[in-house]
């Protein structure tokens, strides 16, 4: 009786569990729930946790997720002391990963937002012990911080990025952000967008129950994101203010996890006077956001940073007309007049101007919105990502 040989396995490496809500996750689950569906290799999560020296199991989600501490090759408030540690543990913990590898029949290590405890890979590959693939995937802030980096910091991460078989961006404006890092890497670099998944439609006419019922009974502007300066909140305020009195009808509805701007946000709110039309929301679980999709007249992303966008593919999911800012990828996704209506970072009289003209043309609300739908469906499902994901994965394996 001949054994079939046991399936390949892709291993992806998180700095945190899949509880967390984000745009991060969101690729990472629907990444594995595709290659589950079409058997290209056997999906495993590995969760970068300082608390575990040994791997430990634990099912969350209804995924196994595996911790094990991967430590970083530098440390900015104490660089020689963590380079003494690193050294000191390096050996106990490529013996731990190597073995984890070779049990679990490891072909490639997919680190999303990832920092330079990606080297403890590069390292395995260095010595010969990994003769599988090394690949780093990037989302946004995590490039910002590569390149925010100077001195020694900035030199690993250059020979991370040269390292890796395979370098993947969400956005072709994050691409150009990535090499101008490692101009040596260009030619390993690959964009590919991000997705939705169409079952959110269904998941979302189960959970309307968390609107307030006042707000069931009100039009309203709708925005996701965290509260931080990046995001644009405040501008969008300040543009809903300009034009609340044009529409006594219409509230707004800001939905995010609380950050750096939470409390600025308020004192806004307050200082305007808007609190009887601005709704926040903090918090929220994803599935029940989209309850907030379903009734939402414009969807607004004033970000003066933006990677890439989900939420403008939920908007459009749910065909909703989105004003957004022409940043980062944003552009990738919306065409100004086709797809949605663009408009310049912190323009207030731009957005409160783009959001008039939605508001005042149902017409060219619905048609916006229409349009959108059917780009998202045609261009941005998970099924195309993850042949994109495993297109540029066989060609390094």
């Amino acid at each position: 009786m001949f054994l079939s040989p046991p399936l390949n396995s892709y291993l992806f490496v998180l700095p945190w569990t899949l509880e967390c809500d984000g745009g991060v996750n969101q690729v990472v689950e629907n990444l594995m729930n595709f290659m589950e569906r079409h058997g290209d290799y056997r999906p495993l999560l590995m969760v970068n946790s300082w608390s575990d020296t040994s791997i430990r199991q634990q099912e969350i989600k209804g995924r196994h997720h595996f911790f094990f501490r991967l430590r970083s090759l530098y440390d900015a408030k104490n660089p020689l002391r963590n380079l003494i540690a690193f050294i000191i543990y390096l050996p106990f913990a490529l013996l731990k990963i190597n073995k984890f590898i070779n049990s679990e029949h490891v072909a490639a290590i997919n680190f999303h937002f990832c920092d330079l405890s990606a080297f403890n890979v590069s390292i395995l590959k260095i010595l010969g012990l990994f003769r599988g693939k090394l690949i780093l995937s990037f989302h946004g802030a995590d490039v910002i911080a590569a390149i925010k980096t100077k001195g020694l910091e900035k030199i690993l991460y250059k020979i991370l990025l040269k390292s890796a078989d395979l370098i993947v961006t969400c956005s072709e404006q994050l691409k150009t952000e990535m090499i101008s890092l490692n101009h040596k890497c260009s030619n390993h670099v690959m964009c590919i967008h991000n997705g939705i998944d169409v079952g959110l439609l269904a998941n979302a006419r189960c959970s309307n129950s968390i609107i307030d019922s006042k707000l069931r009974q009100r039009g309203y502007i709708l925005n996701v994101a965290t509260y931080e300066f990046k995001k644009g909140q405040d501008v969008l305020i300040n543009a809903f203010f300009k034009i609340s009195n044009l529409f006594p009808n219409i509230d707004m509805v800001i939905i995010g996890r609380p950050a750096e701007s939470s409390h600025t946000l308020k004192v806004l709110i307050d200082s305007l006077a808007l609190g009887h039309r601005v709704w926040l929301y903090e918090n929220v679980p994803h599935d029940k956001i989209l309850a907030f999709f379903q009734k939402a007249m414009i969807f607004a992303l004033p970000s003066r940073y933006e990677p890439f966008g989900i939420v403008i593919l939920e908007a459009g999911l749910f065909s909703i007309p989105v004003v957004a800012t022409k940043v980062g990828g944003i552009p990738e996704i919306l065409t100004h007049g086709q797809t949605g209506r663009l408009c310049d970072a912190d323009d207030v009289e731009g957005l409160a101007g783009e959001l008039t003209y939605l508001l005042e043309n149902p017409d060219e609300r619905a048609k916006i919105g229409q349009n959108l739908h059917q780009h998202v469906a045609e261009s941005f499902t998970w099924e195309q990502a993850y042949l994109k994901y495993m297109k540029c994965v066989r060609g390094v394996l």
